[in-house]
């Protein structure tokens, strides 16, 4: 219930052009996990089908998500997307910051301190599964 209050703030905020309020790095980081865990990963390997046509091109492609509380590394496959911690080999991507900027990013609500970094095809489709994620 946290998490969605914090989102809900922020489009209230957003709406009515305030300037957003912090969001506690805990808070934040545990809305990432949330986000990731929950949202993506339960959404794509839960309703494949819902997911299939966008991850076709996937291949198979590593994300880093490091904000300074934590980092995750997701998978992202033609079948679906998992947090991976035990994933080898070098990310394509990788999306950087304070934990409150990166959630921001992660649900598209700004999050201008944010490094999306490495292939942009990578970022576009993280991008794509989110928004699919948490329609």
């Amino acid at each position: 219930m946290a998490q969605e209050t914090v989102i809900h703030r922020v489009d209230a905020e957003l709406a009515a052009g305030a300037e957003v309020a912090g969001i506690p790095g805990d808070l934040a980081a545990d809305g990432i996990d949330e986000l990731l865990v929950t949202f993506v990963q339960y959404g794509t390997t839960g309703w494949p089908e819902e997911f299939a046509e966008m991850l076709k091109p996937a291949g198979d492609r590593l994300v880093s998500v490091v904000t300074p509380e934590r980092s995750w590394l997701l998978r992202l496959t033609s079948r679906d997307v998992r947090v991976d911690e035990s994933a080898t080999g070098s990310p394509a991507a990788a999306v950087e910051g304070p934990a409150a900027q990166v959630l921001l990013w992660l649900w598209n609500r700004g999050g201008e301190e944010t490094a999306a970094t490495g292939d942009e095809e990578t970022i576009a489709l993280l991008r794509k599964v989110l928004v699919a994620s948490t329609q």
